[in-house]
């Protein structure tokens, strides 16, 4: 009788730390979805210094509420979105200009948060910087890291972009004329018909990314590493690829017209069909 009691005993316990966690994680939900709710609406705030804390609000969430990080991811991404579009942007041969406090907090917080950040249906890691068709035409993003961002379509005209991680990073389609790409890391990126021209790669690291059809008119490419590269289509009229790394890059159907083709290293490139190459 005393171990039925006791038997009977450990049931009605266990039942009531049951409840009890039930009832601490609905209260916690109702309580993440409130922060969630009040931080969505702060973000729409006039005065910045609440943007910024809404902001800031959005990055404990996504620590401590692993679940809302694709919702959060999304959020944030519009809300850059939204205030580059509405923010200045230097006209002409203006100097670069800072974007807003808060756009640069969200962008922070965006390529910092923690993982794991979502697979698709066929598991691969979908993209956490959802920045398609963003306006950052003429800020000053210098040495930003924008890993395995989508910036699909993007306005990145006369942007300065030096020293910035830009790996992994989808640009097709995005507009970079004029843009500042010294030093700037986009190994494996995808650039297919992106438009480059007159931009400054100088140095740059392009290893493994893909630049189908993608038009670098008069573009600095000097030192540049292609190591892998694929320029199938590229429009290279007038650029200079000086000191270029072309190992193991394809150049087929390339237009190579007054391209400045000196010092190269070249082993295994594929050149465009009746092409005489320097090397």
């Amino acid at each position: 009788m005393l171990l039925l009691a006791l038997f009977g005993g450990l049931v009605f316990f266990g039942q009531a730390v049951r409840q009890s966690t039930e009832q601490e994680r609905q209260t916690q939900v109702a309580q993440t979805s409130e922060r969630l709710s009040r931080s969505v609406e702060q973000l729409g705030a006039d005065t910045i210094a609440v943007r910024l804390g809404a902001v800031h609000s959005f990055a404990r969430l996504m620590r401590e509420s692993p679940g809302d990080q694709r919702a959060i991811s999304e959020v944030l991404s519009g809300f850059v979105r939204e205030q580059a579009a509405q923010a200045p942007h230097p006209q002409g041969l203006q100097s670069v200009q800072t974007p807003p406090d808060d756009v640069l907090a969200a962008l922070k917080v965006l390529v910092e948060q923690p993982r794991p950040r979502g697979t698709d249906q066929n598991g691969t890691e979908l993209p956490t910087v959802l920045l398609q068709g963003v306006d950052f035409s003429g800020f000053d993003l210098r040495s930003v890291v924008l890993r395995s961002a989508d910036l699909t379509d993007a306005d990145l005209s006369r942007v300065d972009l030096y020293r910035a991680d830009l790996t992994d990073t989808n640009l097709a389609n995005a507009n970079l004329t004029g843009a500042n790409l010294f030093l700037t890391t986009l190994t494996s990126a995808n650039l297919a018909k992106a438009k480059l021209t007159n931009a400054t790669l100088e140095f740059a690291a392009l290893e493994g990314a893909q630049l189908f059809a993608t038009d670098l008119t008069g573009a600095n490419l000097r030192e540049v590493n292609l190591t892998g590269a694929y320029l199938i289509g590229a429009q290279l009229t007038r650029a200079d690829l000086t000191g270029a790394n072309l190992t193991n890059t394809d150049l087929a159907d390339a237009d190579l017209t007054h391209t400045k083709l000196a010092a190269l290293t070249c082993n295994r490139t594929t050149w465009p069909e009746d092409f005489h190459p320097p090397c």
